[in-house]
């Protein structure tokens, strides 16, 4: 399993698409840390996200050993309107602008394209308790409403605010097409406290293990001394 970091781009946007406009400008801003556990194939990564309401941070670093994997994070400042990708490992990095004239561009294909698909989220009334944070649980209902015993999950709470850098850099998604989704961090207005991805093979889990709500240090959102740019 290779993980990359155009890969991981989405963790974000994937079905953001669902993201509830009314709920979410009511938020205030999401300001703190939040770490998750995902497993695919057996195989645990460690995944962190951090804001301190302007930008966010997230970090991706394997737990266990994964072939073709190696640690990497992205920075998304709506601000300056651009996403920075950070190799830890060569310590190296890249500016991928979102907004404005630099943003990458892309033709315009010819022909009918696919639509993205996203989740047909149905409430299930229940509610679990993740990382001592209240969540709502939602299921992807198939065609009819039918809820089978293998449909994908997701919690998701209200309560710990909102993610507008990442509102933003959703908005100019189409920017970075190049990138796929690995896992959905925010849905349905609020935020994926736990989520469960049903495959022939073995499920994807997201589970959020601790949520610090301390402002993150202003440091982890810019580059690090050492770092080489690469285009």
């Amino acid at each position: 399993m290779r993980i990359g970091p155009l890969r991981f781009i989405r963790v974000t946007l994937a079905l953001s698409a669902t993201l509830s406009p009314r709920l979410a400008m009511s938020q205030s801003e999401f300001v703190g840390t939040i770490r998750y556990d995902v497993v695919n194939k057996d195989k645990h990564i460690g995944l962190i996200l951090a804001s301190d309401g302007k930008r966010v941070r997230q970090d991706l670093a394997p737990n266990d050993s994964v072939p073709g994997a190696y640690a990497f994070a992205y920075i998304v400042d709506a601000a300056k309107g651009d996403l920075t990708l950070l190799m830890p490992v060569t310590r190296r990095y890249r500016v991928i602008p979102f907004t404005g004239a630099g943003s990458p561009q892309t033709s315009s294909p010819s022909g009918p394209q696919p639509q993205p698909v996203t989740p047909r989220l149905m409430a299930t009334r229940r509610h679990e308790r993740i990382a001592g944070v209240d969540c709502e649980l939602f299921v992807d209902s198939p065609v009819g409403g039918l809820i089978s015993d293998n449909v994908d999950e997701y919690c998701i709470t209200s309560t710990l605010g909102k993610l507008s850098p990442l509102d933003s850099l959703i908005s100019h998604s189409d920017s970075l097409s190049a990138a796929a989704p690995v896992a959905r961090i925010v849905m349905h207005g609020g935020i994926v406290l736990r989520m469960r991805l049903n495959s022939p093979d073995s499920p994807l889990t997201m589970v959020a293990t601790k949520i610090d709500r301390a402002s993150p240090s202003p440091s982890i959102f810019v580059v690090p001394d050492g770092y080489e740019r690469f285009p």
